[in-house]
């Protein structure tokens, strides 16, 4: 189940709601859709979690690449940022291997 809020605080009070239901395998979507607003909601999530063990936002979050940017290579270069901080599943718009490869495997 994905739960989507306006805020991380609506995304806790909606997946304590669910817990207390016994859904258990949720996903996380703050809603952000800017690169600094999902990056902080991110760290505060993960840092809430793990070091405040704060439950309701210690489930896998989900961001959107594809909707911060219409250029190939700054989506790309999103991705690969919330997959080196937190984001459990990245979603793009397109995954091609020229836009890729200009990152990751240079000659």
């Amino acid at each position: 189940m994905a739960v989507k809020g306006a805020n991380l605080e609506e995304v806790a009070e909606l997946t304590g709601i669910l817990n207390q239901a016994g859904i258990k395998d949720i996903v996380i979507d703050s809603g952000a859709r800017t690169i600094k607003q999902a990056f902080q909601e991110q760290v505060i999530a993960r840092g809430s979690a793990l070091q405040k063990k704060f439950k309701p936002l210690g489930y896998p979050t989900i961001t959107f690449p594809c909707e911060m940017t219409a250029d190939p290579l700054k989506e790309a270069m999103i991705a690969s940022m919330f997959v080196a901080k937190y984001a459990g599943i990245v979603v793009l718009s397109d995954i091609k291997g020229e836009v890729l490869s200009r990152y990751w495997w240079k000659d």
